[in-house]
């Protein structure tokens, strides 16, 4: 009685999971070309009145407002690069502000799945010894999409 019944619930159990709806093959993933604009640090103390965000910039009036923002303190993205907003987008990503020197904040690679892009970030660089107010930050380009753009932290 005992082998009836544990085979009964082998039997059963391999039912259930050949009846399980198949799971929907994997999206798939293309790698997206990206160049970086800029990656530094902004100095001003918070001074540039950034906060820490995560962009996306379709459009040059857009783009120049955060530049001058950027250049209040620094001179860091000057001169200011000329972007087709017809065929492209700025992605932006800005830190929060540091009390030491040698972070980063970096964005490591950009995919297209079916239905969105997705942006990994990263921070490689995470710290040292030099006290020193920084704010973090890259900017990329990448082509122009109709496809929701997903930021992922790693």
């Amino acid at each position: 009685m005992m082998k009836n019944g544990l085979t009964y619930a082998v039997v059963l159990t391999l039912l259930l999971f050949s009846c399980e709806e198949k799971q929907k093959t994997e999206d798939v993933i293309k790698p997206v070309e990206f160049s970086t604009i800029s990656q530094g640090d902004l100095n001003g103390n918070g001074d540039e009145g950034i906060e820490k965000s995560k962009l996306i910039i379709t459009d040059k009036k857009v783009f120049t407002v955060l530049l001058s923002k950027m250049n209040t303190v620094n001179e860091e993205v000057s001169p200011i690069p000329m972007i087709d907003f017809d065929k492209n987008i700025v992605l932006g990503v800005f830190d929060e502000i540091k009390s030491h020197g040698g972070h980063s904040i970096d964005i490591t690679k950009v995919t297209e799945q079916e239905d969105r892009f997705v942006v990994q970030i990263e921070r490689l660089n995470t710290g040292g010894m030099l006290t020193v107010i920084t704010q973090p930050y890259h900017l990329v380009v990448i082509p122009k999409t109709s496809k929701p753009i997903i930021f992922k932290e790693i």
